[in-house]
């Protein structure tokens, strides 16, 4: 077998030596285990014998598993015996993701961990990595670092160093190690386990004493069992008052003792407090609450004590009053008193004392209004009134009043029989019969109507005689109450009022209620709000529900509107009556919204829906974002990167701007950019650079809350090379009229690696000055004073080296006595951002002036020589004249004999031609 893997392997054979006939197929069994002899179970795969090689490869195995292989092969008649077993063991793979993750024995500051091992091992497991993060997550994240590694013998650690009250998100991860390497082979992450260590212990027996109507002792004893490293640095104790099945923080004390007494509350008040203990560390520890409610004191006075002179009569009359302001308990009952005026200045008598335990009229506390009756015709009172809670004993209010009215003289009976019908929400029919016994003619009817409890009077005067009034603008769904009286004209032509007739009770029908009040947002957050409202001013019914309306604000269609446009959420939510409160959850962070509400009665079965109350406006909270999503970044030239990436999910954050930095990899270059949108292009880079990129959303302008960043590298392209040195003339060479030798600069690849070095031969036309700070000729004009003669290719290495031009292997020689320039250029091979296929840069020019070429002329065998040599070179030139003239003349020669003989030849068929004729 070869090639072994985790999942597969490669098994090769030999044929039979004797097949015996032509084998068709070869059968391979192998099953897992080690086992010395064959297995039926085991799994066939089946071969055909012109298999390339006699292989095949075994798929689909176990990892980490031994496994024991034979074969057989198969002509045309039968199977032959089974071969030798071969046994092999697949490679380790990644195991499954561990098992059951338990967070137990949570305390303040650290917490125990266990879990059970992988499904499939797949291997030894040789690790496991815990990985702890603060704060509830669905994912496991991937750039998460390790938070601890524990031995694979031991699934279980503790987990110290913790927040109290604080929510952690913990995950496990396996490792396997690859035979025969380092490589690690991590397991998928296993479930998230989302737990929360609890807080300090609370303060112990916790009590409260001393209760009076506005104040209460508080006392309570340091926990017991908390850690030596924890120091109890003092308490917090917060107020709340609980009226209303609401939850109101009225106050927090703070206390280094362990018993407060708080003044300063209200009578008759539902009240919690919690005591938490303050230490060293971050937070509060557990509080311990006691509820209480304060005692019952005297109700203040009632309020606006009145005799409603539409209600005297001779014998009786009606007196209304406000509750107290304050009733500091639970009101039972009104006490009224009634004192006969003496006197003609209508004063009290001086000296009146009124026993307030004994009184002309006690009515229950659910009524503020009483008739006074049995009251003497034209005849003076005072009336006064005191509320009263009962406890243990009668707790009285001070006294309201005196109010002093006059009856009137004794008048006609009261009309008979009064009786209502046709009740709407807001109208009503009355009607009555005559009075029995009637002093003088009657002239007209007042009709008196009562409601809220009596404290509202209303007055209908019928200025005929009829027995009936169709009454109007009356409030639905109200409770009212109705008595008639008769008038009749006296010899003064004074109207004496009858006094009022049976009282007759009866109710308006409902329809749509005001407008909710006062609503308002309690609390909001970046996703949710909760609103509160008030009950409408006239519910006009019984209220059934309330449905809440939102609005978004959606851009404005031009740009000289400043006007938002709303769109109304067609999501309403109903809420009970008694909640008058909601939870507004799926808004979108950093947002404005506008929220109503509106009440519905039922009447019938049909909705009587109230006005939309008075809109409010929010804006939840702004919230950190998530990291901005699909980053990357490319290099688009020596000096600019293009950084491209998308807005984070959900993509309902109201992003403001996006933070880019980049830095070089030795942090030389740190610097950042702020964009609104993607991509951006970062320029002013170095070239050939490496760098490192994140980008960060920003939400808010004011809070400037920062997601975390999605981080990048790359690397800008290859720029134009740092222009050279120019190349030296090297001082230790004999100066010569045809070569030169030049020390070159060292290649600088700091914007890239150099990947051709050129030398420039110029040649300077004779009588033009050139400099070092001449430029390369480029055009015909610079072609008239300089030309460019040789290119010429050098290694590229690294350091100073030499280069020779004008040697005898050269193609390219120098002129004796003439001034060149000696240009450096480096190229890179890479493509800049123009386009171009190379990137250089030129170094400035050396110039040089070669020797001139000096024959020297002297005595003996110098000057024989050069005798010799000019003589030898002027007969070979004669030679060589005289040879062509030769040449010349005896080809013309033969060309001229040539054209005579072709003549003569012509001329002689002529004549025969003739002579045959």
């Amino acid at each position: 077998y070869s090639q072994l893997s985790s999942t597969s392997v490669r098994v090769t054979w030999q044929p039979p030596v004797h097949p015996n006939g032509v084998i068709a197929r070869y059968r391979v069994s192998y099953v897992d285990g080690i086992h010395s002899r064959l297995v039926q179970s085991a799994r066939v795969q089946s071969v055909p014998a012109n298999n390339d090689g006699n292989r095949v490869t075994l798929a689909r195995l176990l990892p980490f598993t031994s496994y024991t292989a034979w074969m057989v092969a198969v002509n045309g008649r039968s199977s032959s015996g089974a071969s030798d077993v071969v046994q092999f063991k697949t490679l380790s793979s990644a195991p499954s993701k561990p098992m059951s993750v338990v967070v137990d024995d949570i305390k303040p500051q650290a917490a125990g961990l266990r879990w059970r091992p992988p499904t499939y091992l797949n291997g030894v497991v040789q690790k496991y990595h815990v990985y702890l993060v603060r704060g509830h997550i669905d994912n496991p994240l991937p750039s998460t670092k390790s938070w601890k590694t524990v031995n694979s013998t031991t699934r279980n650690t503790y987990l110290h160093n913790l927040v109290q009250a604080t929510q952690y998100s913990v995950w496990i991860v396996a490792v396997n190690v690859r035979e025969g390497s380092q490589q690690e082979l991590p397991s998928p992450s296993s479930d998230i386990t989302v737990f929360t260590t609890t807080a300090y212990q609370s303060p112990q027996n916790m009590a409260v004493s001393s209760i009076t109507a506005v104040s209460v002792k508080v006392t309570w004893q340091k926990p017991s069992g908390l850690p030596k490293d924890v120091t109890v640095t003092g308490y917090v104790l917060d107020v709340y008052n609980t009226d209303k099945n609401r939850k109101i923080k009225i106050r927090r004390d703070n206390t280094t003792s362990t018993e407060i007494k708080l003044e300063r509350l209200s009578p008759f008040s539902s009240y919690l407090i919690e005591v938490a203990v303050q230490v060293g560390g971050p937070g509060l520890g557990q509080t311990a609450s006691r509820p209480f409610k304060t005692k019952q004191s005297a109700p203040s006075a009632p309020m606006q004590l009145k005799v409603h002179s539409q209600t005297i009569g001779s014998r009786t009359a009606t007196v209304t009053w406000r509750p107290p302001t304050r009733s500091n308990g639970v009101l039972r009952k009104y006490r009224l008193f009634v004192r006969a005026v003496i006197g003609d200045n209508g004063a009290v008598p001086s000296g009146l004392q009124l026993d307030l335990t004994d009184g002309n009229l006690t009515v229950s506390s659910s009524v503020t209004a009483a008739t006074l009756s049995s009251l003497s015709p034209a005849s003076k009172y005072s009336v006064w009134v005191v509320a009263i809670n009962v406890g243990s004993i009668e707790l009285i209010s001070p006294l309201a009043g005196p109010v002093h009215f006059t009856t009137h003289p004794e008048a006609s009976t009261p009309p008979q029989k009064v009786r209502v019908s046709n009740i709407t929400a807001v109208s009503v029919t009355v009607s009555w019969n005559k009075p029995i016994k009637v002093l003088g003619v009657v002239s007209q009817y007042r009709l008196i109507f009562r409601w809220n409890n009596g404290q509202k009077i209303e007055l209908w005067t019928n200025n005929e005689p009829r027995l009936e009034q169709i009454v109007g603008r009356l409030l639905p769904y109200t409770e009212y109450s109705v008595q008639v009286s008769a008038g009749t004209e006296n010899k003064s032509n004074e109207i004496l009022w009858s006094d009022g007739s049976q009282v007759i009770n009866f109710s308006t029908m409902q329809t749509a209620p005001s407008k909710p009040q006062h609503l308002n947002a309690s609390r909001v957050w970046s996703r949710s709000a909760e609103l509160q409202w008030e009950a409408p001013e006239y519910p006009n019914g019984d209220i059934q529900l309330y449905r809440l309306r939102l609005y978004t604000k959606l851009p404005t269609s031009s740009k000289n509107s400043f006007q938002p446009i709303w769109s109304l959420n067609t999501v309403q939510v109903a809420v009970s009556t008694g909640q008058l409160l909601t939870n507004v959850s799926r808004l979108v962070p950093y947002t404005e919204y506008q929220f109503s509400v509106v009440a519905v009665n039922l009447q019938n079965q049909n909705e009587l829906v109230s006005p939309e109350s008075t809109k409010l406006n929010i804006l939840t909270r702004d919230e950190k974002p998530t990291a901005p999503s699909s980053c990357s970044v490319a290099n688009k030239s020596e000096s600019m990167l293009q950084v491209q990436w998308k807005a984070p999910s959900p993509g309902d954050y109201k992003i403001v701007f996006y933070k880019v930095d980049y830095n070089t990899m030795d942090g030389t270059q740190n610097q950042f950019k702020t964009v609104n949108r993607s991509p951006m292009y970062i320029e002013g880079l170095a070239p050939y650079t490496s760098y490192t990129v994140r980008v960060t959303a920003f939400t808010n302008n004011t809070m400037m809350m920062e997601s975390p960043p999605c981080r990048l590298r790359a690397k800008t392209n290859v720029g134009v090379p740092p222009p050279p040195n120019k190349p030296v003339i090297h001082p230790n060479v004999t100066k010569s009229a045809t070569s030169v030798s030049l020390i070159l600069p060292t290649p600088n690849a700091t914007n890239g690696p150099i990947t051709s070095i050129e030398i420039i031969v110029v040649e300077i036309k004779a009588g033009v000055h050139w400099s070092e700070d001449n430029p390369l000729p480029t055009n015909d004009k610079d072609n008239r004073v300089a030309t460019i003669n040789t290119v010429t290719k050098v290694p590229v290495n690294e350091g100073p080296r030499e280069f020779t031009i004008g040697q005898k292997a050269d193609s390219y020689q120098l002129k004796p006595n003439t001034i060149y320039a000696f240009y450096i250029r480096w190229m890179t091979s890479e493509k800049g951002h123009n386009g171009s296929s190379w990137l250089a840069s030129i170094s400035q020019a050396t110039v040089y002036t070669t020797a001139k070429l000096n024959i020297q002329h002297s005595s003996g065998s110098n000057g024989l020589i050069a005798a010799i040599v000019v003589v030898l070179i002027i007969i070979i030139g004669v030679t060589l004249v005289i040879i062509g003239i030769v040449v010349w003349y005896g080809l013309s020669t033969n060309h001229c004999l040539k054209r005579v003989s072709s003549n003569n030849a012509a001329q002689e068929t002529k004549n025969k031609i003739r002579n045959q004729i």
